[in-house]
């Protein structure tokens, strides 16, 4: 599975209940804030949106969301926690994968 497929499950999926425990206890994994924001611009995550090849658009809204966030953050750190999300939420689905198995 790709990164751009990881991120569409996990927005399209939301954040499953058996990891939002640790979610909670680890605020710097996952970014739920960030998530929304997010997931109102599907180009930023998903390789067949048409708007998501086009570099101008993509620069701008991750300019915009991270002005929306509020946070002093810049769009490259928007995006490095966006990418970071993923994969937090690709490792714990992996490792649940894999204790669910061996019951």
């Amino acid at each position: 599975m790709d990164l751009s497929q990881s991120c569409s499950q996990y927005l399209e999926q939301s954040v499953p209940k058996e990891f939002s425990n640790q979610i909670q206890d680890n605020s710097a994994s996952i970014d739920f804030e960030l998530i929304e924001k997010v997931q109102n611009r599907r180009y930023l995550y998903d390789t067949e949106d048409l708007k998501h090849n086009n570099k101008h658009v993509v620069r701008t809204a991750w300019t915009e969301t991270a002005t929306e966030l509020g946070r002093g953050v810049d769009d490259v750190e928007c995006k490095k926690k966006w990418k970071s999300s993923c994969d937090y939420y690709r490792k714990r689905r992996s490792l649940n994968k894999g204790k669910s198995g061996q019951e």
